[in-house]
């Protein structure tokens, strides 16, 4: 049986922009293309306390469980061709959240290399630069953001 790792990311709503991280260049897997913030679910933790934890790791942002949206489509389930294992990644929408106490929001050196923002409505024009498992799911949160 295929080892499946569970994982969630942050699609952060600014506006009309979503902001992404960019992989640094030394990223083993995808450098240089843009992500969804976030990152592993580890052992005892529910995917929103996971991504609560990685984007204070990752960005120095706080963010309550609370703030967190699911929406429609928001899980895709994929397989790592050089190892096999299946990736289970599940996003939500972030619109509110601050500075982690006495941080600087930001990118943390080694995982992302800075920060964009996409306007939701023209993402489709970026995908090229998206990893492939974020970027399916485009359509799904053009969906929910510009519908409601």
């Amino acid at each position: 049986m295929k080892k499946m790792i569970k994982v969630v990311g942050a699609v952060i709503i600014d506006g009309d922009d979503v902001i992404m991280g960019k992989r640094a260049p030394t990223s083993k897997n995808f450098p240089d293309l843009f992500e969804f913030p976030g990152g592993k679910v580890e052992d005892g933790e529910t995917e929103k306390e996971a991504l609560m934890r990685e984007l204070d790791e990752e960005l120095n942002m706080g963010v309550n469980i609370e703030d967190m949206e699911e929406f429609e489509g928001n899980q895709s389930s994929h397989t790592v061709e050089k190892s096999g294992k299946i990736i289970h990644l599940t996003l939500f929408i972030i619109r509110y959240w601050e500075n982690s106490e006495g941080k600087i929001f930001g990118p943390k050196e080694g995982i992302h290399s800075g920060l964009d923002r996409f306007n939701i409505k023209k993402m489709d024009e970026f995908k090229d630069v998206m990893i492939p498992g974020d970027a399916v799911f485009i359509p799904s949160i053009q969906k929910f953001i510009i519908d409601l």
